[in-house]
């Protein structure tokens, strides 16, 4: 594993779709952090009531390390003067510390709230974890409701957001909240496997393999079911081998070369446009 937050550490986090996780690490692998003094100017400008800062400096007692001991409760006390001031990453960070209990009481209606707050201002993952909230049972205090999940998870994935365009291939393929479409579900699935989604690129091998959407072909199969078992996707290892009775040595082969000639989709910009976004031209 990549050290010091590289940005292929950062890639990594924002393939899976996850862009508060994403956005962390890049305020992480900023020029100088870690140095005592540029900390200090981060949270005097924290506390000097910059929201994109309050942002950092939660993030900075949520992650710990680097002389500053991890403190979950600190870290939603300055997510929280984020949101007040309306910053969507830091509703969107302190809706993820209600959604896991993290320094609060788990609270998956409060939640919601926030990560609405953020996806209204067009926050990505907000949009996609308040598609989630949609898609499970009221009784956290969100009425289950997959029309309101495939908007969201739609509003997310017209912005090339993996995750949403992932799930809603899901929406597509079983018919939740949209008109069941394998074709569409498919197309889907492909967006978010070329960013290197590894449950999308098993449901991908498994739609070639099936012929649910596309055209049936063994060697489309085992190559996104090989990308998505090389990210450590027990199902799709179990793909891999089911295809691999079913294939002569030679087409393994081909599929195999497919798989290594693949190259992902660069999608760190979208992290990028939305922290530049927010923050706006100040310097750090």
């Amino acid at each position: 594993m990549e050290t010091r937050h590289s940005n292929a550490f950062c890639k990594r986090f924002a393939a899976i779709g996850n862009s508060f996780v994403a956005v962390l690490w890049l305020v992480l692998a900023s020029p100088g952090w870690g140095e005592p003094e540029n900390l200090l100017k981060l949270k005097a400008h924290a506390e000097a009531g910059d929201a994109f800062d309050q942002f950092a400096v939660g993030s900075w007692y949520i992650s710990g390390g680097r002389g500053v001991e991890k403190n979950l409760s600190e870290a939603v006390r300055w997510f929280r003067k984020a949101a007040d001031q309306g910053n969507f990453f830091g509703q969107d960070a302190l809706a993820d510390c209600y959604a896991k209990g993290r320094g609060v009481v788990k609270d998956i209606a409060e939640a919601a709230r926030w990560y609405r707050k953020a996806a209204e201002q067009g926050d990505l993952d907000a949009q996609t974890e308040l598609g989630l909230c949609y898609s499970y049972s009221n009784s956290e205090g969100v009425p289950k409701d997959f029309v309101e999940a495939a908007k969201w998870f739609r509003k997310a994935a017209e912005e090339d957001y993996a995750t949403a365009e992932y799930l809603l291939g899901i929406c597509h393929f079983n018919g939740d909240g949209v008109p069941k479409n394998l074709s569409a579900a498919a197309g889907w699935f492909r967006k978010a496997s070329e960013q290197n989604h590894p449950a999308a690129q098993l449901n991908l091998g498994l739609c070639y393999s099936n012929g649910d959407g596309v055209p049936r072909d063994y060697l489309e199969a085992y190559k996104w079911a090989n990308l998505s078992a090389a990210q450590g996707d027990a199902d799709a290892a179990k793909l891999r081998e089911r295809l691999e009775k079913q294939m002569a040595p030679d087409q393994i082969a081909e599929a195999q070369h497919l798989s290594r000639e693949f190259k992902p989709r660069d999608v760190l910009e979208v992290i990028k446009a939305q922290e530049l976004k927010h923050r706006g031209a100040r310097a750090p």
